[in-house]
């Protein structure tokens, strides 16, 4: 994997996104290095699945297929409906509690995701990433959600999530006393 990284230009550059308003420009090869410190490599595929607490709620963050996703796994969402939160994360919820970083406006890291048909070669079944930075697909304003946006992400819909659950439980309460 070394002889693939001293492949990326040490110059190239892609934009990143910390947050929903915070872009900035990332060198393209440390990006690269960083998502290999937390992820295996499975075939092709560059895979994670990091389990953390962010405001006390379970959460996994997992990389897969060149981007990231953020899902609330803790038992607290069990009886919580996602209509009933005041939050909703990028791209909306895609898989139950869960939210991906691959939408239009979104970049993916997967080789076979910004490709044009002519440009398609069975190599690129062997990267993990593409040697060059991406550019976007539906909008030339498109960033890499990086797994900082991910924690972003997950604190203010973990935060929604108690506000819910504290207003039902006080409303519980006056009904009881």
């Amino acid at each position: 994997m070394t002889d693939y990284i001293d492949k990326i230009d040490p110059n190239a550059t892609i934009m990143c996104s910390y947050s929903s308003t915070l872009k900035y420009k990332c060198n393209y090869k440390m990006l690269i290095t960083e998502i290999m410190k937390t992820t295996h490599q499975q075939g092709p595929q560059m895979l994670s699945n990091e389990e953390l607490f962010i405001n006390g709620l379970k959460c996994e963050i997992r990389y897969n297929s060149g981007h990231y996703n953020g899902y609330i796994t803790d038992p607290v969402i069990n009886n919580i409906r996602e209509d009933d939160i005041d939050y909703c994360p990028h791209g909306g919820f895609t898989a139950g509690w869960g939210f991906d970083c691959v939408h239009g406006g979104d970049l993916s890291l997967n080789p076979m995701f910004n490709l044009t048909t002519a440009a398609f070669s069975i190599e690129l079944l062997q990267i993990p990433f593409p040697l060059n930075p991406p550019k976007g697909m539906f909008s030339n304003n498109a960033t890499f959600k990086t797994r900082s946006f991910v924690i972003n992400e997950l604190k203010k819909l973990t935060m929604s999530i108690l506000k819910h659950k504290k207003e039902k439980d006080d409303a519980y309460k006056n009904i009881h006393v």
